[in-house]
């Protein structure tokens, strides 16, 4: 006889398959290692399964909270105390969510229930994953990260009024009973869990929706985007949540979360979720410059994961300059103003022609000092502005996005290919159309702004950074550097007539 178990902080789904062939189905309270005792494990097993499943021979557990083998060791007691002569085999959820997700396949797969967790998943193999953190270090988006962000609006009066009277009388709460509730009672991360229903039933409104997609911004900047190359991987979700947000979420999209949450992620901009800092005008001037820091932080990491992309179009440059080709940047506000700055500063700093990188922006060089309205929005913009430069093959042309929507840079980008141009470009959004258009798509997910939706910040930093490294390692191949000095830029000040002469009395001794 064989016992399987799907076990969770709230409960486990058990399948008994007895000797005859037959599959008996039941639930159970949850079985976690992590918040609960060998004792109480044990009273669970012999008090609510062992009646269901008399005889067992193989156990196949797969369960939350089973970190490291203390956690292993502690389910193997309470499972032999119980039926002596079983073998027990111990797996994580997150392989069960693989497993019924994937099967043999690949993609990342995520769990949304009382907790969440996410994996990279390969035909029975876990080849890696973001550690959960559990209900206080983690769990980003599940019901109990939504169940505490309630209680915490609860505690401190944040919560519209009219909600917070019907939470308080729909749960019968007072601040003394939610004390105990989450720091004396047992299985606090259920309790959590359990209001989520609160939000479930009114995700029309307004605080509830605003909660909700912070709670998933979360769980993608935090799960998801962790993975090198999530991109290109398929991405699928299990879980109670998954199941009670799908309809508000998908659209009503009837295929299931696997598939809706593929959407989700397509259709969802990371550069216009919300910021995880709130009342930013109640903050100090040291709480802001420390907030913004913290954020910047994060840029670089993100940058190192483009370096494959980022080094198959500098090759791809260089062969191609090396027959005369050029470099257009295009963009619009301040992705464009960024590509205008790094293709400005190629003459002075490396003595080369001026026609050798060029920045066009929309709106012409006039929206470099001030926006002009609406020329971002022309598909065709791009391509009438590199009709004087008489456009070849063998040239170079990198769209630069925050978005990746941008309909200048996405028809820039179409038409180029269209001639035989080499494309690529530089964005912050996965699966954007900037990047579908791009034969080399350069996408550096930095995550949500200090400042909501402001991409002049971390996105601007990620795209300097990526700019910076394009123009100079392509200016290096070419060979405008010997040693580490800038052997070919022009001596038009003080300063750069100061570093020439040391260059030379360096080399000549």
């Amino acid at each position: 006889m064989i016992l399987i178990a799907d076990s969770g902080s709230t409960k486990v789904d058990w399948a008994y398959l007895t000797s005859d062939g037959s599959v008996e189905r039941f639930k159970t309270t949850g079985i976690n290692p992590a918040h609960l005792g060998g004792e109480r494990i044990t009273e669970i097993l012999s008090g609510e399964v062992l009646p269901m499943a008399p005889k067992v021979d193989d156990i196949y557990f797969f369960g939350a909270g089973i970190v490291g083998e203390e956690m292993k060791l502690l389910l193997q007691r309470c499972f032999s105390a119980v039926w002596q002569e079983a073998k027990a085999e111990l797996y994580s959820d997150v392989m069960a969510s693989g497993l019924s997700l994937f099967g043999k396949g690949r993609g990342i797969a995520c769990i949304m229930g009382t907790g969440s967790n996410s994996c990279l998943y390969d035909d029975g193999k876990i080849l890696a994953k973001v550690n959960a953190g559990g209900f206080i270090l983690g769990d980003e988006g599940s019901g109990a990260w939504i169940g505490k962000h309630l209680l915490m609006d609860y505690v401190k009066g944040i919560m519209p009024a009219d909600l917070l009277r019907e939470f308080e009388a729909e749960y019968e709460l007072s601040y003394p009973k939610v004390v105990s509730k989450v720091y004396k009672e047992e299985r606090p991360a259920a309790y959590l869990a359990s209001l989520n229903m609160f939000a479930a039933s009114r995700m029309e409104n307004p605080y509830i929706e605003t909660l909700i997609k912070r709670g998933f911004n979360e769980f993608i900047d935090r799960n998801i985007v962790m993975y090198e190359g999530f991109t290109a991987e398929k991405v699928g979700f299990i879980g109670s949540v998954a199941l009670h947000y799908e309809k508000w979420l998908s659209g009503y999209h009837p295929q299931g979360t696997a598939r809706w949450f593929n959407r989700v992620l397509q259709e969802m901009k990371v550069t216009e979720s919300a910021s995880k800092y709130s009342d930013l005008e109640k903050m100090s001037v040291e709480e802001i410059l420390e907030g913004i820091n913290r954020e910047d932080t994060s840029v670089p990491t993100a940058v190192h994961k483009c370096i494959p992309q980022i080094e198959e179009l500098v090759e791809s440059m260089v062969e191609r300059m090396k027959r005369g080709g050029r470099v257009f940047y295009i963009g619009a506000g301040t992705s464009g103003r960024l590509g205008v700055v790094d293709a400005s500063e190629i003459p002075p700093t490396y003595g080369a022609p001026f026609d050798l990188f060029i920045g066009l922006i929309a709106g012409g060089d006039s929206a470099i000092r001030k926006a002009v309205e609406g020329a971002e929005d022309e598909k065709d913009g791009a391509w009438r502005d590199l009709a004087p430069y008489h456009p070849e093959e063998k040239d170079t042309l990198i769209g630069i996005a925050a978005s990746g929507s941008t309909p200048y840079v996405v028809g820039g980008i179409e038409m180029a290919r269209e001639h035989g141009l080499l494309t690529a470009c530089i964005c912050c959004n996965p699966d954007s159309a900037v990047a579908a258009a791009a034969q080399i798509p350069i996408v550096a997910v930095v995550g949500p702004e200090f400042v909501t939706g402001s991409t002049r910040m971390k996105a601007g930093t990620a795209q300097k950074l990526i700019l910076n490294m394009i123009s100079t390692a392509t200016m290096i191949r070419l060979g405008h550097v010997h040693g580490n000095k800038m052997i070919d830029m022009q001596l038009s000040n003080a300063k750069l007539v100061d570093r020439g002469t040391k260059m030379i009395m360096d080399e000549s001794g």
